[in-house]
């Protein structure tokens, strides 16, 4: 467990189960409560129901938990953001044997990352209490150490997730990702067919080998979705085919500049976005598959503590509100998804390259 004093707030994350809550106002002060007191009451059951604080404390772990609380009284962020990151993105690679067009990657050089240097890296996040540790590149699956690189990451007790387009994924790597601890991982997906996820992506084949892979193991994973004007339509295709896998979740990402493409006519923009009507207030999306979307701005409920399955409306990619079912506590997955939590604060990240 990890606990993280932010600006009037306490950041509690649950590595193994990849759960995290922002803790404020009343319920803060009846946590403090509790570690000075030991009195029970229902915010405290639900904490230890949910498996974010032990049912016995080691008195060790009490004070720990006290000067973090003391410390959300004097700790400053910067506007709108956190303290620390709750996710860092590191590329361990730039090698990537597929040729996307939408890619926005320099990967000119074939640079691998040292293990001294990331290492180094985790230990210092380790230090800043950061929650989770996303690798991507290039294609991460080509690095012959990955496992030892996962290894490291989840022995710091940070969440490990892994960022594909499932170029290399076979069971044996998986089996010695799973033994490392790796606790998700993301495989890239444009289309549900072929001809619309070339469009933008390389290596659908390579794709769906993986998902195959994956639904058919313990491994969380789920679907990354960049949203262009080539393949939004295809959209509720996608959530079918990732609930017969039994994803976990789906990624809507922003689509971004590409030198290998026209900007321009693959952005959404807002009179581009559904050319088809879509009637707002349509529930054209219910599901408990968690659906994240990127640098999309959201309608949400400031409250202290979110719990599990609450509705929310959303302006769906800007302009036709939809309902879509969203755990608020939730497994942490990519640094730049739109995380949704107490207060006006959007989710923050790095990415090392």
């Amino acid at each position: 467990m990890i606990y993280r004093a932010e600006p009037g707030t306490l950041m509690v994350f649950n590595a193994d189960d990849g759960i995290t809550a922002a803790v404020s106002g009343k319920e803060l002060y009846s946590l403090k409560k509790y570690l000075e007191t030991e009195a029970q009451n229902e915010f405290i059951n639900r904490l230890i129901d949910l498996k974010l604080m032990p049912e016995e404390i080691s008195e060790c772990e009490r004070q720990e938990l006290l000067k973090e609380i003391e410390k959300t009284e004097n700790i400053s962020a910067p506007v709108r953001s956190f303290a620390v990151p709750e996710s860092i993105h590191i590329d361990i690679t730039t090698f990537c044997p597929l040729k996307c067009p939408q890619c926005y990657k320099d990967l000119s050089q074939d640079i691998e990352m040292p293990l001294g240097k990331f290492f180094d890296i985790i230990e210092r996040a380790k230090a800043l209490k950061v929650f989770q540790i996303a690798l991507g590149g290039g294609e991460p699956l080509t690095v012959k150490d990955l496992p030892v690189f996962v290894k490291k990451v989840t022995s710091c007790k940070m969440s490990c997730t892994i960022t594909t387009s499932g170029y290399g994924l076979t069971a044996e790597l998986l089996d010695d990702l799973k033994e490392s601890g790796v606790n998700h991982i993301q495989v890239s997906l444009n289309g549900s067919t072929r001809e619309i996820n070339s469009y933008s992506r390389d290596g659908f084949s390579e794709a769906v080998s993986a998902l195959n892979i994956l639904s058919k193991s313990s491994v969380q994973f789920g679907i990354n979705w960049v949203a262009r004007r080539d393949n939004v339509k295809d959209f509720e295709n996608i959530v079918t085919y990732a609930k017969e896998l039994k994803a976990d979740n789906i990624n809507i990402l922003r689509y971004k500049p590409s030198v290998r493409e026209d900007y321009g006519k693959n952005v959404l923009t807002a009179n581009r976005i559904f050319p088809f009507h879509i009637p707002k207030g349509k529930r054209v999306l219910q599901t408990s598959m968690n659906v994240r979307m990127e640098n999309i701005n959201m309608m949400k409920q400031r409250k202290s503590v979110k719990f599990l399955n609450h509705f929310l409306l959303i302006p769906f990619l800007l302009t036709q509100i939809v309902f879509i079912r969203i755990s608020f506590f939730t497994r942490c997955v990519t640094n730049c998804i739109v995380y949704l939590k107490h207060g006006p604060v959007p989710r923050t990240g790095y990415t090392i390259i």
